[in-house]
């Protein structure tokens, strides 16, 4: 049990070291943020309304997240297309095999990477910048200090993003085992040939079938998170709560998000089938 801790810890900082972009491209961003906080020009507009104030620094606090979480959905998705057809294609999967490390705790350390670890990531350095621009804004706009500093906005404000990347990674992970997928399977250009078999399925459903089954389904997993994440009877006001937006019932109970995980764990596990088989380029 022990070992096989150390061979994940070992096997998550192998990738940290290797893929500096996990922590690199975050620290752009919020350097950017940071840059444009000290010296652009901000357009102040004052509510007296405490619900518009609320509604006001909720609105700044939540774009700066979800803008990490799009960048991050990004980084993930190259992140799993390159992660294990980049060790075929150095050869370093001949060093690899040859240590006391199993496939299977190879390919689920790369899953824990982007699944778990370069979240956590994003949402750290995410909420440091909010925080040091939250910081800047009230000093150089005293007028802002009623709306960036609130701290019940502030608290549900963090609710609102965990879910949101708990719930993306749910959602979308067919899309990763199949991306891991198909990192350790061909031979090159994986990003073309993640998408290359979407478009023939379409283009036989289009011409040839009569009908899109196949195609809205996976249309559906790619854009459809949005219909079961939020509650589509909330309305903002005073009494209301990130709480009452959020729909965690229809989440648990939502048989896209069981069915998409049966065929992400089948996914994954093919993947750890090939990966045994499957050694450079």
């Amino acid at each position: 049990m022990n070992s096989s801790l150390n061979n994940y810890q070992w096997l998550v900082r192998r990738e940290l070291w290797e893929h500096r972009a996990i922590w690199m491209v975050p620290s752009v961003i919020s350097a950017i943020l940071i840059l444009l906080s000290l010296f652009g020009q901000v357009h102040v507009f004052v509510f007296d309304a405490p619900l518009e104030l609320r509604q006001q620094g909720a609105a700044m606090l939540a774009a700066i997240g979800v803008m990490y979480l799009v960048v991050l959905s990004v980084t993930v998705t190259l992140y799993y297309l390159d992660c294990l057809y980049d060790d075929r294609r150095d050869r370093s999967v001949l060093f690899w095999k040859s240590l006391p490390i199993s496939d299977t705790e190879t390919v689920l350390s790369k899953l824990i990477v982007g699944a778990l670890v370069m979240p956590l990531v994003y949402y750290v350095i995410s909420q440091v910048t909010a925080l040091v621009v939250a910081c800047i804004l009230s000093v150089r706009y005293p007028d802002m200090r009623h709306i960036v500093w609130q701290g019940d906005v502030w608290l549900q404000i963090q609710v609102f993003l965990l879910y949101l990347s708990g719930l993306f990674t749910l959602w979308y992970l067919p899309l990763i085992g199949w991306s891991l997928l198909v990192s350790t399977t061909v031979k090159r250009a994986p990003l073309l040939w993640s998408v290359l078999p979407i478009l023939v399925v379409f283009l036989i459903e289009k011409f040839f079938l009569g009908h899109l089954y196949l195609s809205r389904l996976i249309g559906d997993r790619f854009v459809g998170v949005a219909a079961i994440a939020f509650n589509k009877n909330f309305r903002a006001s005073s009494s209301q709560s990130v709480w009452d937006m959020l729909n965690f019932k229809a989440v648990v109970t939502s048989t896209e998000v069981w069915l998409g995980l049966a065929v992400g764990v089948a996914f994954i596990v093919a993947t750890i089938q090939l990966r045994k088989r499957r050694t450079e380029v």
